[in-house]
C-alpha cells in the first residue's frame, strides 16, 4: 500500500496538471510481499505512465490494493478511450500499441505493458487486462509468500 500511495505522489504533479482526480483505495496495515522492491517500484511506475498518458483530460483514475490471505492484488483502473475488447489479447505484447491514431499522440515505444508482465511473471505473479463499463483495469496479482521449487521459503 505504501509503496502504491508513493508513486500515486510522485505522479501527482501530471495528474493535477491534466485535471486528473486519483481515487486510491489502499488498506492502511502494510501487506507484505517475497519480493525485489526495485523491480515492483518499475512495475507500478510503468502502470502509473500508463495511466497519466492515457486518461483523458479530468479523467477519473482509481489504485487499489486487494489483499487476500495468500494473494495480493493490485489493479489501476482508468478510462479505457479508443481501447476495444479485440486489443486485450495483445496490451502485454512488446510494441503493441492500441488506438493507433492516438498512439503517436501519446508517446511512449510500447514496451511499458511487456516489461510489467515480465517482471510480475518472474515474481510468479500474474497480470491481465479487462474492459467492463468504458473502464480498462489492469491488475496485478503477487503471491503472498514466494517458496522455492523445494518447497522452502525464499529470501
Amino acid at each position: 500500500g505504501e509503496m502504491i500511495r508513493d508513486i500515486g505522489h510522485a505522479y501527482h504533479h501530471v495528474f493535477d496538471e491534466r485535471g486528473i482526480h486519483v481515487q486510491m483505495d489502499v488498506p492502511s496495515e502494510p501487506v507484505v510481499v517475497s519480493a525485489d522492491r526495485n523491480r515492483l517500484v518499475r512495475v507500478f511506475r510503468n502502470l502509473a505512465d500508463n495511466v497519466a498518458r492515457y486518461t483523458p483530460h479530468e479523467g477519473n483514475v482509481i489504485f487499489r490494493v486487494e489483499p487476500g490471505p495468500e494473494t495480493i492484488r493490485i489493479c489501476y483502473q482508468n478510462p479505457a478511450e479508443g481501447l476495444t475488447a479485440s486489443d486485450l489479447p495483445y496490451l502485454f505484447e512488446r510494441f503493441y500499441r492500441g488506438e493507433k491514431s492516438r498512439s503517436r499522440q501519446h508517446g511512449g515505444a510500447g514496451i511499458g505493458l511487456a516489461i510489467v508482465k515480465e517482471l510480475i511473471e518472474a515474481h510468479q505473479g500474474t497480470v491481465d487486462a479487462e474492459l467492463q463499463e468504458d473502464h480498462l483495469y489492469i491488475c496485478v496479482e503477487l503471491p503472498r509468500k514466494s517458496h522455492q521449487k523445494d518447497g522452502r521459503p525464499a529470501v
